[in-house]
């Protein structure tokens, strides 16, 4: 929280060996009126399935703990956590939970489906940057020792997305323009391909806009990579298929719907196997599903098939916990047939994920009560709804 902290560096190297120092860079940015330095360090040469130790030093020589993750990018088996919509207020429950399961070692990646901090709807306006810190200072516990993904949010909206854009620096691709870069990039890791873009306000998703443009070419190079990395995972905000209640004329019908106009045809052609998203504070999920009209009831083809499936899902996991509290309302199931399973309650969750070369395993589990009522006690963890997918070994 000091203006112009130095640099710093982070001092890493696999366990037993000596350590290489990455030179740290420091900057600022003047909206919001934040008032202290942020660092980024860039650590090369990491080789691939080896685990890494590493320290993050200031220019004060202050050092944080001994902190370690593993690098996986060529791994044949991976897994990973995922959620959306958690700010600082009714997330106690899920960082929690995702504390507790990144201390067991096993999970590689994590995906966040935006409005992280939740800051704009906490913080009064114009003095936000304390939520940011509050919120990176709750989650540190899991983001700290795997490699943190996202896209953003509505709530990251406020000053430009300067908050966003400056504290959550994600890769950014060759081709980009200036104004959308920050906001859509791809990767690989274990074995599989991870496309995110972004799907709010003035980020144009048309067909023949930039992100589209982008979107289509990184799904046919994915598929022609199938037997390297054969699962594809979109993930962004805002809801494809959703049937919250509250929402339902304006999300789930007419935003929902805009965005199939704009994406799902390229989805389906190449056979994205999820979509994951976040903005309703709920988690479903859906079955394989393509062309369901405004309504999403008519025109859809459906599919339970989780063998060698050809049609994507679309998975809502935007229960993380924040100011606004979850939403316990669902339209009846004649107003879903997209529809495979759907949260109940007031329970906030979180999602896991295990990949390898013929198999995706994603588990939802609840990580407490949420909002309401504050007085009751944080809820064990328990899975609740699973999914199976399984294809054929793809060989080269």
């Amino acid at each position: 929280m000091v203006k112009n902290d130095g640099g710093g560096a982070v001092l890493y190297g696999k366990a037993g060996d000596e350590r290489s120092t990455a030179a740290g860079s420091s900057y600022s940015y003047e909206k919001d009126n934040f008032t202290g330095t942020l660092h980024s360090a860039v650590l090369d040469g990491l080789r691939d399935g080896c685990q890494y130790e590493y320290v993050v030093a200031s220019a004060r020589n202050e050092s944080s703990p001994t902190l370690a993750f593993r690098y996986r990018e060529g791994a044949t088996e991976l897994s990973l956590l995922a959620y959306g919509d958690m700010g600082v207020i009714n997330s106690k429950g899920t960082i929690k939970v995702a504390d507790a399961l990144a201390s067991s070692g096993r999970y590689d990646l994590f995906l966040n489906v935006g409005d992280t901090s939740y800051a704009n709807d906490v913080g009064e306006r114009g003095n936000n940057s304390w939520v940011f810190d509050e919120h990176f200072r709750n989650i540190q516990g899991h983001v700290s020792v795997m490699p943190f993904m996202t896209v953003p949010g509505n709530h990251e909206a406020q000053y430009d997305y300067a908050p966003y854009i400056n504290r959550l620096p994600m890769p950014r691709m060759a081709r980009a323009s200036k104004q959308l870069a920050p906001f859509y990039y791809a990767f690989d890791y274990g074995p599989a391909h991870f496309i995110a873009y972004s799907s709010e306000e003035g980020h144009s998703l048309k067909k023949d806009s930039e992100q589209w443009r982008f979107i289509a070419a990184d799904l046919e190079a994915a598929n022609e990579n199938r037997a390297a990395r054969p699962w594809i995972v979109a993930f962004t905000h805002h809801p494809m298929y959703c049937s919250d209640l509250i929402t339902e004329s304006t999300r789930c019908r007419k935003e929902a719907f805009a965005y199939r106009r704009d994406l799902e045809d390229l989805f389906h052609e190449h056979k994205l196997d999820l979509h994951i998203s976040g903005h309703n504070h709920q988690y479903e999920r859906s079955v394989g599903v393509y062309g369901c009209d405004e309504k999403g009831t008519k025109k859809c083809e459906l599919s339970a098939e989780t063998h060698n499936h050809e049609l994507p899902i679309y998975i809502v996991n935007g229960a993380g916990g924040d100011t606004e509290g979850i939403d316990p309302t669902w339209v009846p199931e004649f107003l879903a047939p997209f529809r495979a399973f759907h949260a109940s309650g007031l329970r906030t969750g979180l999602a896991t994920v295990d990949l390898n070369l013929t198999h995706l395993v994603w588990r939802f589990q609840y990580t407490g009560r949420g909002a309401w009522p504050h007085s009751r006690p944080f809820e064990a963890a328990t899975t609740v709804d699973e999914l199976v997918l399984s294809r054929d070994l793809i060989r080269d």
